[in-house]
């Protein structure tokens, strides 16, 4: 970006304080596309030229453009200031983005991913992070603060978040609800009842693809109670949804669900088949850390098939079938059903 460079070597001698901080605030806002030379030295001067304006929605946007570790820092500072201007639209911000935050971290503590989620799709959140930072980085720097209550105080900054955008700004309320709905990032005590509020607000607001993470949310909340009956039929139709709209992570994580549910049944082939669908999907959306977990799922249950394949041929050898038909069976997966089939037939 030529013309960028251009710009950065005249700020400094550029006697327009306003267009100076509109231009730097800019270049945090696009960091996940342009690298920053010297952010440090750059912030040091936005805060320069910010002393001189009196604007306070261009501070507030600053804080909310700074990546994870500065945004730890400038997000608290950048509520108060939009608090004591009463800057709604920005006090919204800012609590989305400590909500973001603080759930980032509670993610750290429950070994969540290894990739920061970038915002930069959503025009009011936008606490943008840089892909590829290890969250060990980030958790050894905030090892000494972060505990349980950690997730209390994630929740509550989501409810104030909600209480300041509601009725006024959609997308950080679908935004906010969508984590609150979202058990797998919480803590076991979290209330799962946010995943039916989730999904009657993106009916009303007509929101498909919120439409279908809320029923998949749901699915998770029936999974964990063990009612997997309902739990398939909310998978299965938000995979459908998924697919239609090609959603490529969100489908592979119904895939995932619905082959944890058949492996409990007992199908170890719809189980291991559902989980070899998943795996390229997971790869598209570049998740590199659930490929890994596929893999080792993938291992897991081929193991068991050959135990259980195993199994069923010795049955077949007790029950006197002839060698001939044993030794065909041991050749092929599709084989194992009819074995199993078979030692059903003979043993009734």
């Amino acid at each position: 970006m030529p013309l960028v460079e251009k710009v950065l070597t005249l700020l400094p001698h550029s006697g327009d304080h306003q267009a100076k901080a509109s231009f730097a605030v800019m270049l945090f806002g696009v960091q996940e596309v342009r690298s920053i030379p010297h952010p440090e030295t750059l912030i040091a001067q936005i805060f320069e030229w910010l002393k001189t304006l009196d604007d306070s929605d261009l501070e507030c946007c600053f804080y909310s453009y700074l990546d994870m570790p500065r945004a730890l820092k400038y997000s608290q500072m950048g509520l108060s200031s939009a608090q004591s201007h009463g800057n709604i639209r920005r006090q919204t911000q800012a609590f989305l983005g400590l909500s973001w935050i603080e759930w980032q971290l509670l993610q750290t503590y429950q070994g969540g991913q290894l990739y920061y989620e970038a915002l930069s799709l959503m025009n009011i959140a936008q606490v943008e992070v840089l892909m590829g930072v290890s969250y060990n980085v980030i958790q050894e720097k905030t090892r000494a603060t972060l505990n349980f209550r950690e997730g209390d105080m994630s929740t509550s900054l989501f409810h104030k978040c909600l209480k300041s955008g509601w009725g006024q700004f959609n997308e950080e309320v679908s935004h906010c609800l969508e984590r609150l709905a979202d058990i797998t990032g919480w803590s076991s005590g979290h209330d799962s009842s946010w995943s039916i509020v989730f999904l009657v607000h993106s009916l009303r607001a007509k929101e498909k693809l919120g439409i279908y993470k809320a029923l998949q949310f749901i699915g998770d909340v029936h999974l964990m109670e063990d009612v997997k009956i309902t739990a398939v039929s909310l998978f299965t139709v938000a995979l459908d949804g998924f697919t239609y709209m090609d959603v490529h992570h969100s489908r592979a994580e119904c895939m995932i669900r619905l082959s944890d549910i058949a492996k409990k049944n007992g199908d170890l082939l719809k189980a291991l088949e559902l989980c070899e669908t998943a795996r390229p999907l997971f790869e598209r959306s570049s998740q590199t850390k659930r490929v890994q977990d596929v893999d080792e799922r993938v291992g897991d249950i081929s193991e068991e098939v050959k135990e259980q394949h195993q199994k069923n041929l010795a049955k077949l050898a007790e029950l006197n079938v002839p060698a001939g038909q044993v030794e065909d069976m041991d050749s092929d997966a599709e084989e194992l059903e009819l074995a199993e089939e078979q030692v059903r037939l003979i043993a009734a």
